[in-house]
């Protein structure tokens, strides 16, 4: 990432006033070739021309030299937690400091990435929630439009369609990324078998432990979609049935939290929608425990277990490394919501077991 801009800022400079690369080495006394070099990045001029070509083109020195100031990713992920554990505990004072951070860093573009889904995660905290999700969407356009780097921009596309999701544009969500379902790109799995052929094996464990961790979350996780749209159809019960022994086969529980709470929840629906209400109790106060248990073992972090004993590199050298991109009491309010505030849970909110596990949770 580059922070000065001066070449290509000259030459909008000079072709705006009409000047040819001979006419503004005259002026300066220099040759032809040196502004060549200034304005192709090859080489700077002598600090003593900068406020002569300030003066020159009506501008500041700092307009001239582009100054763009850029984060390191160490810095992108403190700011990141930092902002996410202040909107935690006042929304309005993190938002003020959040917009002030993407003003000045606003050529920084992993830095919008991240904030766009910093408000993407927390705009439920607050009331002018379509106003920040906006906001959000605005800074992965600049980031379409102005990046350089290709699997950034990706990205930015990615997030935007989960933007527009949750505003329900689901036309423009099909329109992003079109209306096919394309395979999935085997490159991890290519890294893996370099690494293997080149005889470094315990590099290939842990790429090849690192793609079977993502695809074993993503499989869960379309599972439980797939679960929620199927709740009264024996689709729904037997891929139910499914991911809940996968889940026990890779203990889940312990591995991803969040995961095992989502099927926990998908897990009482089902069970609701059968009338099995003791079922229900006992998977909403499963979820409440896992929650509970991971904050008591500070688990609310990605980590590593006893089979995927290899995948920490590559979790610590996640953008936002291995902690959870929102605060705890996010994910306790997100918790209460999906209980408290789901429909199909009106039936049995006022049941004994359910109101223990929604105080018991509260009190998280």
């Amino acid at each position: 990432m580059r922070e000065i801009n001066l070449g290509k800022n000259l030459t909008t400079l000079r072709r705006r006033t009409g000047m040819t690369q001979e006419q503004l080495a005259e002026y300066l006394g220099v040759s032809k070739s040196s502004v060549s070099k200034w304005e192709t990045g090859y080489a700077y001029p002598d600090i003593c021309f900068l406020p002569l070509l300030a003066a020159l083109f009506h501008t500041s020195v700092d307009e001239l030299l582009g100054y763009e100031p850029q984060l390191t990713k160490e810095q992108i992920r403190r700011l990141y937690h930092e902002l996410a554990a202040q909107m935690a505990q006042d929304a309005g004072k993190a938002l003020e400091r959040t917009r002030a951070l993407v003003k000045k860093y606003y050529s920084c573009f992993p830095f919008l990435y991240q904030m766009a889904i910093l408000y993407m995660n927390h705009g439920m905290l607050f009331e002018n929630r379509d106003e920040i999700i906006g906001e959000a969407y605005l800074l992965c356009r600049r980031i379409q439009e102005e990046s350089e780097d290709s699997v950034l921009v990706k990205d930015a596309v990615h997030i935007e369609a989960q933007l527009l999701l949750l505003q329900g544009k689901y036309e423009q969500v099909l329109d992003l990324l079109g209306e096919e379902v394309k395979a999935i790109p085997q490159e991890g799995e290519l890294i893996g078998i370099s690494y293997q052929s080149m005889g470094n094996q315990e590099k290939a464990a842990e790429v090849f432990q690192v793609c079977i961790y993502q695809h074993l979350l993503y499989l869960l996780q379309d599972s439980v979609n797939y679960v929620a749209m199927n709740l009264d159809q024996e689709a729904g019960k037997e891929t139910l049935r499914r991911i809940q022994a996968v889940a026990d086969l890779y203990q889940i529980d312990d591995l991803h939290f969040y995961t095992s709470i989502q099927i926990s929840i998908i897990a009482a629906l089902w069970a609701v929608r059968q009338g099995d209400w003791e079922k229900a109790e006992q998977e909403i106060e499963k979820a409440v425990s896992l929650a509970w248990k991971a904050k008591k073992e500070e688990k609310m972090i990605l980590h590593k277990d006893s089979y995927f004993d290899r995948i920490d590199p590559w979790l610590k050298n996640l953008d936002l490394g291995q902690m959870a991109p929102v605060d705890e009491s996010v994910i306790k309010q997100g918790l209460l919501n999906g209980i408290a505030g789901q429909p199909e849970f009106e039936r049995i909110k006022d049941r004994p077991r359910v109101r223990k596990a929604l105080e018991k949770l509260r009190d998280m």
